[in-house]
């Protein structure tokens, strides 16, 4: 079980570099790949939920589906601000997988938990742009929800950003 979840942590590592690459090297766009790249992630929560790796199952679960939702209903035309989401996803995971794969390399944990400081603002202020350029009613229902779940979860990283804190000055 545990190679499962490393093939799949390098996997989507690949898929967010891809995606990034279409983004910002080739200057395209490409909406199938993020699409796919994002629909990935949803083997998140069924890791949390059979145990194979460990997490928060609702900290999982909102992340994923929020950003399934976001870009599966949300993001239908390529405009800047859906080009600016999909780099803030990518470099946000980009930072994350590597980390479950090599949780010990010191500079990819430093990334893991210092970086989300500055994406998970900006993440979120575009996943609420998107939502407001499609309002719609269920663009509402999100906008109300978002302001509750959304510090839930730049909290929790904080929170493990500690945790981590505090086992590196007890081992040291």
């Amino acid at each position: 079980m545990y190679t499962i979840t490393k093939i799949m942590n390098l996997l989507q590592t690949l898929l967010w570099f891809r995606l990034l690459f279409y983004i910002i090297i080739s200057h395209s766009y490409c909406h199938q790949v993020f699409l796919q790249t994002v629909f990935l992630s949803i083997f998140d929560i069924f890791f949390v939920l059979s145990k194979i790796s460990k997490g928060n199952l609702l900290i999982t679960t909102l992340q994923v589906t929020s950003r399934l939702v976001v870009a599966f209903y949300f993001v239908t035309s390529m405009n800047y601000y859906s080009k600016m989401l999909a780099i803030i996803w990518s470099l946000s995971e980009i930072t994350r997988y590597p980390y479950y794969i090599f949780p010990y390399i010191s500079p990819i944990k430093w990334l893991r938990y210092n970086c989300f400081i500055l994406l998970y603002p900006i993440g979120m202020f575009l996943e609420a742009y998107q939502m407001y350029y499609h309002y719609n009613p269920l663009s509402k229902m999100f906008i109300i929800v978002y302001p509750l779940f959304g510090p839930l979860m730049y909290m929790h990283m904080f929170k493990q950003r500690n945790k981590l804190r505090k086992y590196k000055v007890n081992a040291d």
